[in-house]
């Protein structure tokens, strides 16, 4: 279980030092958007620019930005969904470590305002928005296990919860599959956790999360006990 964990460390890693490696164009732009708990901004419009396009998208649970959020996994593109997040802004630090403030460039003072959504796969980061496109795009190719109204014990706060389902690397030796979880607040994705070790039926379960407001279409929630 141990080389999962390290398995998707690693994996965080590599896509940070890649989305770095890329430059810090931001493909993303973002307006601010004061909420509790520091200050935060939004990809583009603070509601989602539906227009025309609402009537193409199903309605699953009947909140409207949900099922903007849920269309966006369902039919594996990021496209939709970068209207759809919610960045927190945050002083930036020179000397800062993991899970504290985000680093600062060399170009930035130190406490310099840095646009980042939180990320825990097995280590906690804060990334910038060029960087969590990278994540992003790993994410909706990701299996859509169900929708769930959130609850105190998920990572990251929020009104509803995604569960996905990843496939394991190393099935001989950790779960077959691996819970992600993807939580929104107010109709924005604001943070994501890869639990790193819990199939999405002990996600599920651990965090209470109770019946789904959405199941795709030939999703088995029988509990897999093989490995």
């Amino acid at each position: 279980m141990w080389s999962g964990r390290l398995t998707l460390t690693c994996a965080v890693v590599v896509v940070a030092a890649v989305a770095v490696a890329c430059g810090d164009g931001d493909s993303a732009p973002a307006s601010p958007s004061p909420a509790p708990g520091g200050e935060e901004t939004q990809a583009s419009s603070p509601t989602p620019v539906l227009g025309d396009k609402e009537t193409n998208i199903p309605e699953r649970t009947g909140i409207a930005e949900l099922d903007a959020i849920i269309d966006g996994f369902v039919v594996s593109s990021t496209k939709p969904l970068w209207p759809l997040l919610r960045y927190q802004t945050l002083p930036c630090s020179k000397t800062s470590g993991i899970g504290e403030r985000p680093k600062c460039r060399a170009d930035q003072d130190e406490g310099a305002p840095v646009e980042v959504m939180p990320f825990s796969g097995c280590e906690f980061g804060l990334y910038r928005p060029h960087e969590f496109e990278r994540v992003l795009a790993d994410l909706v190719e990701d299996d859509l296990y169900g929708v769930y109204r959130a609850t105190p014990e998920l990572r990251f706060p929020g009104e509803y919860v995604l569960v996905l389902s990843r496939e394991s690397l190393y099935p001989e030796t950790e779960p077959p599959v691996i819970a992600i979880e993807v939580s929104v607040d107010e109709g924005r994705i604001v943070g994501v956790n890869a639990t790193c070790f819990l199939t999405p039926e002990e996600a599920v379960e651990m965090n209470g999360l109770g019946e789904p407001l959405f199941l795709p279409d030939g999703t088995d929630q029988t509990p897999d006990t093989t490995y």
